[in-house]
């Protein structure tokens, strides 16, 4: 698997161009906020312990309760680069992603909002991240 895309052409979130050390452990992952009149894109840093797991399980939890959950559920990158904001709207999911330069405390911060089906779609998201960023 080479990218993951979270919504739809053109109004997406894309992880893709992963990058791993000798011993197949991930170092980091390319991100890119795609929405209409925006594309922001940043190379975000794995955390050194667990990689991205935490982010392959918030999807793989929301897939899991596609149901329904009460609540915001959010996963943010070790370095506070990446944020994603998960509520269930009853058929739906909506992801409001945040990428930024965290690095820099003036730097630069974009935000779009997403929405996913509650079922068969948010499962395929979440196979395809644990595919993308799984051990290899």
């Amino acid at each position: 698997m080479k990218q993951v895309v979270i919504g739809l052409d053109g109004h997406a979130l894309v992880l893709s161009d992963v990058i791993r050390g000798a011993g197949g452990e991930i170092w980091s992952v390319g991100v890119e906020v795609v929405d209409t009149g925006l594309r922001a894109e940043k190379t975000v840093a794995s955390h050194h312990a667990v990689g991205f797991d935490d982010l392959v399980e918030f999807f793989a939890g929301m897939a899991e309760n596609w149901h329904g959950w009460a609540g915001d559920r959010v996963y943010e990158s070790l370095e506070h680069d990446l944020r994603i904001v998960g509520r269930h709207l009853g058929s739906r999911v909506c992801l409001v992603v945040e990428l930024a330069e965290a690095s820099d405390p003036d730097g630069w911060r974009a935000e779009a909002t997403f929405t996913v089906d509650a079922g068969e779609q948010l499962s395929a998201v979440a196979d395809d991240l644990a595919a993308l960023l799984g051990v290899e």
